[in-house]
């Protein structure tokens, strides 16, 4: 009877947590650079805000930066860049095969455990809180037993690090995917990216503004290594 009563318990601090809406600011480094993004939750979503704000909603027809997480239906709808270009981008939820580790540290005053995972070419290291019980991060992590609180690559080209957790349950997002028909799949974005650098390598060639053998390089950063000939290595040299 007692553990039936703790069980009870449990699965009802649980719920009470996870009706919560909790808002995350991260410290994004890149590349050397530093951002302030922004992670709202609630029980069917989550919106990640590039520039850490009040805003709480985006405007798809305006192309914002965002990346949004719907439980419902498993899926992450984002906007993705190429050059200046920008598109409606539909990916899996389920999109990281995460390793639990023993190693812990303490952030923010939460007990952290560490977890990794290799994803689209890199390798991250992640540490996690089971106190706050959000399968969430920052950016498209997803899927540990607790909010991700510090997640960096093997390479130290990104780094994120929770710091502010403001648990409250005023504040609302708007998870809302008004025109879902416009949303392509990852691998048809992953089509258009490879296309768009490879016409752009060709009209270089053909200019004739770059002379054959001249010390010339061209390598994109990106978090995720689509396309390794220009994201990985030197790059493409002329």
């Amino acid at each position: 009877m007692k553990k039936n009563i703790q069980s009870l318990l449990f699965i009802f601090l649980v719920t009470i947590t996870y009706s919560q809406n909790i808002t995350v600011e991260y410290e994004y480094n890149f590349n050397s650079n530093t951002y302030k993004n922004e992670l709202t939750i609630n029980s069917s979503g989550s919106l990640w805000n590039y520039n850490a704000s009040d805003q709480k909603t985006i405007d798809e027809n305006l192309l914002d930066l965002f990346i949004i997480k719907k439980y419902e239906d498993e899926s992450i709808y984002m906007t993705e860049e190429i050059f200046s270009a920008k598109f409606l981008v539909k990916d899996s939820l389920n999109i990281f095969e995460w390793k639990l580790e023993n190693e812990t540290k303490e952030i923010l005053g939460y007990q952290c455990f560490l977890a990794t995972t290799v994803f689209r070419g890199r390798k991250y290291n992640a540490y996690y809180t089971p106190d706050l019980a959000y399968p969430e991060g920052p950016w498209k992590f997803y899927g540990l037993p607790g909010l991700i609180l510090s997640v960096s690559s093997e390479d130290n080209l990104i780094q994120y690090e929770a710091l502010k957790i403001e648990l409250d349950n005023t504040k609302t997002i708007n998870l809302q995917i008004k025109s879902k028909d416009n949303y392509i799949t990852w691998d048809e974005y992953k089509k258009k990216f490879i296309l768009t650098f490879d016409n752009y390598i060709k009209r270089i060639k053909a200019s004739g503004s770059v002379d054959d053998g001249s010390d010339v390089t061209i390598k994109i950063l990106s978090p995720e290594i689509i396309y390794p000939k220009i994201q990985g290595g030197d790059g493409v040299k002329f």
